[in-house]
């Protein structure tokens, strides 16, 4: 298993946002071969960490390039 950790910055104005961004982004990772999950942690607002979990290296460095 492989992950990718990514950190953002989600500000009370831009919740929404980030709400619809989040939702494309589950849908292009499902539709991706070897995703196998995403998580969305909220650690201390405004600071969020998403995890993505791929089934490989190979298969997250196929998402990465694409």
């Amino acid at each position: 298993m492989s992950a990718q950790l990514i950190s953002v910055q989600i500000t009370p104005e831009s919740t929404n946002d980030f709400v619809g961004w989040q939702g494309k982004l589950h849908e292009a990772l499902a539709a991706t071969d070897g995703f196998i999950s995403l998580e969305i942690i909220a650690t201390e607002k405004p600071k969020w960490k998403i995890a993505i979990r791929f089934a490989s290296d190979e298969a997250r460095a196929n998402w990465q390039n694409s």
